[in-house]
């Protein structure tokens, strides 16, 4: 008597688990694009750049492409990717920032970097910057970019 209700009582659970509407939460797939630079006309940057590209034409004002011989650089498809971008400030330290992860959170995606580096000196200033696509999927109202747990940054999304 007791294994029927305990196995009514998980079939319940089940069933009322699979029907029941659920936060839309979890990882989200980040890639990563590479080639591109913070364009002339954008590198007077002196606070960290928090950036979504949900058109060509907004994505082409910032970012140019570093194209060499035999490279292939990806170009974002904006009918099914937005793009998200963290612009370090220019300096002329040895820096890297690179993407750790992507989650939604319902409206909410946040999207986590991280920075490295040295105090080396450079013989030329340079603008660290990482690049990605995310799928397109509506409600996102905003995105939020965190790093070592900390929210750094949040821009507010309307899609195109």
């Amino acid at each position: 008597m007791h294994k029927v209700l305990l196995m009514m009582t998980l079939i319940v659970c089940v069933l009322n688990g699979c029907h029941s509407p659920k936060p839309s939460i979890g990882d989200m797939t980040l890639t990563s694009l590479q080639g591109y630079f913070a364009k002339n006309t954008v590198t007077n940057i002196k606070e960290t750049q928090f950036k979504v590209f949900t058109d060509e034409a907004s994505f082409d004002q910032w970012l140019g492409m570093a194209t060499t011989m035999g490279s292939k650089i990806i170009r974002p498809d904006f009918s099914s990717q937005i793009v998200v971008a963290v612009i370090l400030p220019v300096g002329n330290t040895e820096r890297q920032v690179k993407w750790v992860s992507a989650r939604e959170m319902e409206n909410v995606w946040q999207v986590t970097y991280e920075t490295s580096g040295s105090l080396a000196v450079q013989s030329y200033s340079s603008v660290p910057i990482a690049v990605a696509t995310l799928p397109k999927k509506a409600p996102v109202k905003r995105v939020e970019f965190l790093a070592q747990g900390m929210a750094k940054g949040t821009f507010s999304v309307e899609m195109h």
